[in-house]
């Protein structure tokens, strides 16, 4: 019997300002996790299908590794854009957290969480920090979602409690769909911006070998991870296929309307009739678009008025009949919708066109 292949890994096309400025725009209307992949969560992700199924249902996969970047890059010719989970952490609370914001800390001890409080005038941190071991307990599990949910909306609810428990809480969160924001597993993210952790200079950072200063600061904790499982996720890795999602913001919005447009014409819906989104998506499927563009265009539609909120799971299309049986104008009329919006968000107004976190097909 042949080996099965091994599983294709996906990541997202964000570098760090390019997240960054994404992450700022997000909200609080829907919720949506973030996952940071390096070498020893792909490795995870070859042996553990539990763990697949984790990132599975992440709504961004960001590359972590500079060191994964560069061996892809010399060994493959493949390359991808970096943004590390510390780097974020420390962008998102530098340069797009305010104080009044509603931020939630899941990891880290008191006195970290007192010290970002103070060092940012954070007016609203909600901070929880589960035992160790807490993962094992169900009760432990609960009362940690709870905290989330009962703080929630928030703008950012950062995970630290490691991997993979930080992705499994992210996607109970998603499952029960209470919480809304975005939540980010970060992992040491919080040691370092408390300085609790020392990060190396940052020519190793830019070289890809910032895996040697941490062996070197704790060589017995490091020993096994870098030694001995990234031996083996190399060798996983030169032949792993590895692909690049595209970014929305780089799709032709006509191209994602233009699939709305069609699936309303087949369907002979009428103005003001209710959708049963549903059914909507799986009408999406067949077009041969990825699940993500079906959530971030039906965002794009809302926010443009052309479907209008009605329930959980239904909505109600305001789009006028000829519009809907006419599809360069359906096209043209909602693009130039969004251009509008753009140029909003360029002068400072609101932000339209902005990348929803999805159902994952992957």
């Amino acid at each position: 019997m042949n080996p099965a292949p091994p599983p294709v890994c996906q990541l997202d096309d964000f570098d760090l300002p390019g997240f960054t400025r994404l992450a700022a725009e997000f909200g609080n209307q829907q919720y949506g996790f973030v996952v940071t992949p390096n070498v020893d969560h792909l490795l995870r992700l070859k042996e553990d299908s539990a763990f697949r199924t984790l990132y599975a249902d992440a709504g961004f996969v960001l590359l972590d590794s500079r060191f994964l970047a560069n061996i892809l890059r010399f060994t493959r010719g493949l390359r991808f854009p970096v943004c590390c989970g510390s780097d974020l952490t420390s962008s998102l609370f530098a340069n797009v957290i305010q104080p009044d914001d509603h931020i939630i800390l899941i990891g880290g001890s008191p006195e970290q969480a007192l010290q970002i409080r103070d060092h940012y005038h954070l007016q609203h941190l909600s901070h929880f920090n589960p035992p160790m071991g807490f993962i094992r307990d169900p009760l432990l599990i609960e009362a940690c979602l709870r905290f989330v949910e009962d703080n929630s909306p928030f703008r950012f609810c950062f995970l630290a409690v490691g991997s993979p428990q930080q992705e499994y809480v992210a996607r109970q969160l998603k499952t029960r769909n209470i919480a809304r924001g975005l939540a980010l597993c970060v992992g040491a993210s919080i040691d370092f911006l408390t300085g609790i952790e020392k990060r190396a200079p940052r020519w190793m950072q830019q070289l890809g070998i910032e895996w040697a200063y941490r062996l070197l600061q704790a060589p017995r904790r490091m020993a096994s991870r870098y030694l001995v499982r990234g031996v083996r996720a190399f060798t996983f890795l030169i032949r792993t296929p590895i692909e690049l999602r595209v970014n929305w913001r780089s799709i032709d919005t006509s191209t994602i309307i233009g699939a709305f447009q069609d699936i309303f014409r087949r369907k002979g819906l009428q103005v003001g009739q209710p959708i049963d989104l549903d059914q909507l998506r799986e009408d999406w499927e067949k077009t041969g678009l990825r699940i993500s563009d079906f959530s971030q265009g039906l965002s794009a539609l809302r926010s443009e008025r052309s479907i209008g909120a009605r329930e959980p799971g239904r909505a109600d299309i305001l789009l006028r009949p000829a519009q809907m049986m006419t599809g360069s104008r359906l096209g043209d009329g909602v693009t130039h919708l969004l251009e509008q919006a753009r140029k909003r968000r360029r002068a400072g107004g609101s932000m339209i066109e902005r990348r929803q976190v999805g159902l994952s097909a992957r």
